[in-house]
């Protein structure tokens, strides 16, 4: 049996966003409503404190046509110690003119934390996806900043059932500063956008800066980026992700997006 496990269908009721089906059981809850730019927002909750060795969910999110959500974590979540891999495994499905925001706080490995999550997304042709992660060492007794023992991440996008985009992360004990990997920096962060919209600023990305990060960016297919940022504070990462936001929200003549929790 699965230790926390969440479902998800939301349906347009003339102009209405009404959940079809909202169901949660174990360790995943899901918060009150509020609204923002007029479309409905929602805190996902763990109430146990976090993962632990051994622990499996399952996330099965679904957005019928001409519908719109905004999803974001209640607080970092914590990983600990074990033996095992704690398993979160993510299925989102986006109809046609829908649309999902998927902003997550950051992702807590401690000392000897094991960790897989696969997430896979479904688009249709005129869906947008706004998604984004934070992986962040926890605490250790002997201030060391790597002494997770294994993380294990894997995002695949389709877009009208072809693959569009795939990122897979694989991080060992004592491999997290090689080359090419994250360097003298000890946090990650990821921003993925599909979005025709986001093309009208593209060119403008190399603006959004932050003095403590090193910051790339590539076009997803004139559908969209990926940014991708190492830094050394979670603040740093958060600051540059509420920035694109901004620049998306502008496009969309919305008012800007606020998650802060504290």
């Amino acid at each position: 049996m699965n230790t926390g496990e969440l479902r998800l269908r939301l349906k347009n009721v003339n102009g209405r966003m009404l959940f079809e089906e909202s169901y949660a059981r174990g360790a995943f809850k899901l918060g009150k409503q509020v609204w923002r730019n007029g479309i409905p927002l929602y805190y996902l909750l763990h109430v146990g404190g976090g993962y632990v060795s051994g622990d499996t969910y399952t996330q099965q999110i679904e957005l019928l046509d001409n519908t719109s959500l905004y999803l974001t974590t209640q607080a970092a979540t914590k990983v600990y110690k074990g033996t095992t891999p704690a398993v979160v495994s993510t299925s989102i499905k986006l109809g046609e003119h829908s649309h999902l925001s998927l902003l997550q706080d950051p992702l807590i490995l401690y000392e000897h934390a094991t960790f897989h999550q696969m997430t896979t997304i479904e688009l249709a042709k005129t869906s947008t996806l706004y998604y984004s992660e934070i992986m962040t060492p926890g605490w250790s007794p002997t201030k060391e900043p790597f002494t997770y023992k294994e993380l294990y991440t894997e995002l695949a996008i389709r877009r009208d059932g072809k693959l569009f985009y795939i990122d897979r992360l694989c991080w060992e004990k004592g491999q997290q500063q090689h080359l090419l990997q994250l360097g003298n920096y000890t946090h990650y962060g990821s921003f993925v956008c599909v979005d025709k919209l986001a093309d009208t600023f593209y060119d403008e990305l190399h603006k959004v800066t932050h003095p403590d990060c090193e910051i790339g960016y590539s076009q997803l297919d004139k559908e969209g980026f990926v940014l991708k940022i190492a830094a050394k504070e979670t603040q740093h990462i958060e600051n540059v992700f509420q920035r694109i936001d901004d620049l998306l929200k502008v496009t969309k003549q919305e008012q800007p997006l606020r998650l802060r929790k504290y």
